[in-house]
């Protein structure tokens, strides 16, 4: 998994300049997941305390966790499945030029 930190186009500006007002670009959805990480037991408030072991729903109880929007890449329904957080699902990614 990468982080996104800079983007660069190889595109010269004379080139990448459109004319056209029109938009007919074809619509693409992403499956995007929000992941929510809890690192301690301890980071949950004390007067919302764990229910028989389990830890209550709702974030506004939890002091300090780590939130990650991933995006898993276009919207596919064949192709390779990747299991994450509990659940199955093609995950198609992206391609990652190395340089």
């Amino acid at each position: 998994m990468l982080k996104v930190q800079m983007v660069y186009s190889n595109m010269k500006y004379k080139e990448s300049i459109n004319s056209d007002d029109s938009d007919d670009r074809t619509t693409k959805f992403y499956h995007k997941e929000m992941l929510v990480e809890i690192d301690d037991d301890k980071d949950i408030d004390p007067a919302y305390s764990m229910i028989d072991g389990e830890i209550p729903f709702g974030y506004e109880f939890v002091k300090k966790a780590t939130m990650r929007e991933i995006n898993f890449g276009e919207k596919d329904f064949s192709g390779e499945k990747l299991f994450v957080a509990g659940e199955e699902a093609v995950r198609k990614g992206f391609l990652v030029c190395k340089y």
